[in-house]
């Protein structure tokens, strides 16, 4: 993937900018259309305190970014035991056609070879390997009201999420997603999918909780990529979508092309219950069913 991917969809009034999590740290107000540059310049302008996590410049972010936070993923073990035994292991059940000396069909061609002990055939349940992927999207915003301590409860249920299905055999992609509403004259939803850890890389839950789990690294680095977007931005950089509209966002994104698919779109959580309740939400969602009727 180039630093930064670009789509525009008038008929959908959205944009999406898709980059790699390794870019975060490198970009630049060059990686910005002319009329965003000056923004991207002073995106990161008010950094001290709580509202960045006692992170006070951006250099600090990229340092933090760089190393991991390492004390943030371990709080990721508060939330453990909601998703003990709860993930089926990362098999499938499927009907397939099997032969045997005894079965429902006979098979005329082995009856009369005299191949008896494969002369008739049935259906049964086997159990197979499940080569999907399952793509997580973890949400990646926060309003300017939602304090530094909130804000790592994203983080934490995409840690332990991706981890559960790992152990349990799954391949596990997952990207975080920023989407907000334009104020500006275009009034477009603007949204930025960052690959996080792709399915055949281990899950740096470090690196997890301080992309998207460190107030200072989002309102740094992570506002930076806001004005990279192939429009207009405004200041204030738009209004975060709802779990309703970052979800619709990220299906009509996916549905246009402008976007890969996401199994699952992770709600924010802003606190341990919230998070308690989405994980129970996102394996509900994902495992359904084991039973599939062969094609």
């Amino acid at each position: 993937m180039n630093r930064t991917v670009h789509a525009v969809n008038d008929a959908l009034k959205l944009t999406t900018t898709r980059l790699d999590v390794a870019t975060l740290a490198t970009l630049s107000a060059a990686d910005a259309p002319s009329c965003n540059r000056a923004g991207f310049a002073k995106a990161a302008g008010h950094m001290g305190g709580s509202w960045t996590g006692w992170l006070g410049s951006v250099e600090e972010a990229r340092q933090l970014f760089a190393a991991g936070w390492q004390e943030g993923a371990d709080r990721a073990e508060e939330l453990r035991d909601q998703l003990a035994g709860a993930i089926p292991a990362g098999t499938i059940t499927r009907r397939r056609r099997i032969t045997g000396d005894e079965g429902e069909e006979l098979r005329i061609d082995a009856a009369l070879a005299g191949n008896w002990d494969a002369a008739w055939t049935r259906r049964a349940p086997v159990r197979v390997d499940d080569p999907a992927v399952i793509s997580l999207s973890a949400g990646w915003m926060a309003s300017a009201a939602v304090e530094h301590e909130a804000l790592i409860w994203n983080a934490l249920q995409a840690i332990v999420l991706a981890d559960a299905l790992e152990a349990a055999g799954y391949r596990v992609e997952l990207r975080a997603i920023d989407g907000t509403v334009t104020y500006n004259r275009h009034g477009y939803t603007q949204m930025v999918d960052m690959m996080l850890k792709r399915a055949e890389e281990p899950l740096r839950a470090d690196l997890v909780a301080a992309v998207i789990g460190h107030a200072g690294v989002y309102r740094s680095l992570g506002f930076q990529t806001l004005w990279t977007v192939p429009m207009e931005q405004q200041e204030s950089m738009g209004k975060c979508l709802k779990p309703d509209g970052i979800r619709k966002a990220v299906t009509d994104a996916a549905g246009a092309g402008m976007i890969p698919p996401v199994s699952y779109v992770l709600p924010r959580a802003d606190n341990a219950e919230q998070a308690r309740r989405n994980l129970a939400d996102a394996v509900a969602a994902l495992f359904p069913g084991r039973i599939e009727a062969a094609a």
